[in-house]
């Protein structure tokens, strides 16, 4: 019986693939149970392992991403290219606007975010930029050459 848990091990081991490999050869030498006794772990895990091993060799070894293979609430393409052709034709519209004219199926932040991604919304000059570039202008100017009241 092993002292330290399966878990535990794989904790301090650099390489899981290493202590994986050793569960697995045990495993098809000693059968499943006596495996998941003698590592501490439960039968699945063994199971788990050793079928992934069977099927890809060492490769089966690495752990998989756990991330979602599919988005189920993602905006369909078709969506996509109808909000961009929507955009292109009245660039001077927002989105509330656009989706109450055309009844699109996704709300206005996602419009929004499909015509940022495509470079349709154009940033708004800031207040305080404009006000620089005007200063910078002035600074330029010769003394009494303009007159600004």
């Amino acid at each position: 019986m092993c002292p330290i848990g399966y878990y535990m091990m794989l904790r301090n081991y650099k390489d899981p693939k290493q202590l994986r490999l050793k569960l697995v050869l045990y495993a098809d030498e000693h059968g499943k149970k006596a495996t998941a006794r003698r590592f501490a772990t439960t039968v699945s895990t063994v199971r788990k392992w050793h079928g992934r091993w069977k099927i890809k060799g060492l490769a089966g070894l690495e752990e998989m991403s756990r991330r979602p293979h599919n988005c189920p609430n993602a905006i369909s393409q078709e969506v996509r290219k109808h909000v961009i052709a929507i955009k292109k034709g009245k660039k001077t519209l927002g989105a509330v606007r656009l989706k109450e004219m055309y009844s699109v199926p996704c709300s206005e932040k996602a419009m929004r975010n499909i015509w940022r991604a495509n470079g349709l919304l154009v940033k708004r000059r800031k207040k305080h930029k404009t006000k620089q570039d005007l200063r910078e202008m002035k600074m330029k100017w010769r003394l009494f050459e303009q007159v600004d009241a």
